[in-house]
C-alpha cells in the first residue's frame, strides 16, 4: 500500500510539474507576443510621426520657394544685351569719377 502511494505521490508531483511548465511557457509566449505587438505599434508611431515632421518641412520649404518666386516676379524686367554695355559704360564712368574726385 505504501509503495502504490508513494507511486501516485510521484505521478502526481510530475503532473504538477508538467503543469507548471507550460503555464510558464504559455505566460513567456503571451508576452512575447504583446511585445511584439507594443513594439510594432511603437514603430508604427514613429513612421507616423516622423511622416507629419516630413510634410511640415515639406509645407514650409515649398512656403520659402513660392514666397521667393513671388519675390522675384515683383523685380523689374532683366535689361536687354544691348543695354547692359551701356550701363556698365556709365558706372564705370561713375566709378572713375568718384575716384578722381577721391585723388583730388
Amino acid at each position: 500500500m505504501i509503495p502504490l502511494t508513494l507511486l501516485f505521490i510521484i505521478i502526481i508531483g510530475l503532473l504538477w510539474l508538467v503543469v507548471q511548465l507550460l503555464q510558464n511557457f504559455f505566460d513567456t509566449y503571451s508576452n512575447l507576443d504583446e511585445n511584439c505587438y507594443a513594439s510594432d505599434w511603437k514603430n508604427i508611431r514613429e513612421k507616423q510621426r516622423n511622416m507629419i515632421y516630413l510634410e511640415k518641412t515639406n509645407k514650409e520649404v515649398s512656403c520659402t520657394i513660392s514666397n521667393r518666386l513671388v519675390e522675384l516676379q515683383k523685380l523689374p524686367a532683366l535689361q536687354t544685351q544691348e543695354e547692359k554695355p551701356e550701363i556698365l559704360i556709365i558706372k564705370l564712368k561713375q566709378l572713375l569719377q568718384s575716384s578722381l574726385n577721391l585723388l583730388k
